[in-house]
Order: C-alpha cells, then structure tokens, then sequence
C-alpha cells in the first residue's frame, strides 16, 4: 500500500482552566506528524467497506489476501481475525433484501437473480 506524502495534522485548540472554572485560558495549536499505522489500518477497513459487498469470497480469504499487503505495524490496530470478519459479515448482511413474511411477499430481483 503506498501511503505517499503524509500531510501534517493540526488539531484546533486546547482549553486550559483552573478547578474553579473561572478563567479559562486558550492554549496554542499542536502539530503531530500522522501516525501511517493508523492511516493504514482505516484504508483498509475503507477497502473491505467497499470490497466485501462485490466479492463472494469467504471472510478469512479476504482478511488474509489484504493482510498480506499491509507493514507489520499496522496489524495490530487492525483488530482480531474474528473482529474483522465479523465486519465483514454485517457490511455484506446489510445489502441483503429484507425476509419475507409469507412466499407471496418474496420478491427476487436485481442481483440477486443471477446465479454464480
């Protein structure tokens, strides 16, 4: 995965007090250089947000197929095998038509006439 040039994130404002919360002081902005790990870890899950509704394959092919593209780093703030493909699952259970009531309410349309 190519992460390219990394722009720097600016984070808006703190806000420093006493504990009497009388005189509330603005602090100066802060500069952090973006962690790629975790730029990483949401490409990915933005790629199986957009990949698990396109492929049939099984949860733990994809999960293993994109695993092998990502820096060790950033495998660990990925999450659990489980976790991911239970993720999966719900993004791919989410584009299925709703259960009928009766057979008389089953309609079948769209993709899901063909058959593979």
């Amino acid at each position: 995965m190519d992460m390219g040039a990394l722009p720097v994130t600016t984070l808006q404002r703190s806000l420093k007090t006493s504990l009497a919360l009388d005189t509330p002081v603005s602090g100066a902005s802060h500069n952090y250089d973006p962690d790629p790990a975790s730029i990483c870890v949401i490409k990915v899950k933005a790629d199986f947000t957009s990949l698990a509704p396109q492929t049939r394959d099984k949860p733990g092919h994809l999960f293993s197929q994109t695993l092998a593209d990502i820096p060790d780093d950033a495998k660990p703030p990925l999450g659990k095998q489980d976790t991911v493909k239970k993720m999966i699952r719900r993004i791919r259970k989410g584009r299925h038509p709703p259960v009928p009531d009766s057979l008389d309410d089953l309609a079948i349309d769209g993709e899901w006439v063909k058959t593979v």
